[in-house]
């Protein structure tokens, strides 16, 4: 796991999961992002392996307000998400060096091809909350966010 920048502070890290996880059985990290005046807490689901953030939220028919799952990559890089088989409206912030560079309002798909797909900016981490909570937060591109030592 990387090593988080001196300026993120170490919030929490619980149970660790093997394979593609589901649920409790995932590792989990508290992701703060703070913009201005607004605040965002999620509890996140860790997607770190292949296995992991290749499964990521689907077939999912819910997802609590102050949760989400966050994706961590092992390089910086644009990336594609597919929303196929996801069943709920999706925010994806895409992270790099601690911060937002970007935020897709992503819907569900239950076919494939071309139209499930985003293509999203640079980053080494993505974050995926329910659709909406980022814009009804008041968290925009530029906000800082902190992950325990995942960042």
């Amino acid at each position: 796991m990387r090593r988080a920048p001196a300026l993120l502070m170490v919030l929490v890290a619980c149970t660790s999961g093997g394979g593609a996880c589901v649920g409790a059985t995932c590792e989990r990290v508290t992701v703060t992002l703070e913009q201005r005046d607004a605040r965002l807490v999620i509890d996140a689901e860790i997607a770190d392996s292949p296995a992991e953030r290749s499964q990521g939220l689907r077939g999912r028919t819910e997802l609590a307000e102050d949760a989400g799952m966050l994706f961590l990559f092992e390089d910086q890089r644009a990336r594609t998400f597919t929303m196929e088989d996801v069943l709920i409206g999706l925010d994806l912030l895409m992270i790099r060096a601690g911060r937002v560079v970007e935020i897709i309002e992503m819907v569900p798909c239950e076919s494939s091809g071309a139209s499930c797909l985003y293509q999203t900016d640079v980053a080494d981490a993505a974050l995926e909350v329910p659709g909406g909570t980022a814009s009804q937060a008041g968290i925009g591109v530029g906000a800082v966010v902190a992950a325990g030592e995942v960042l």
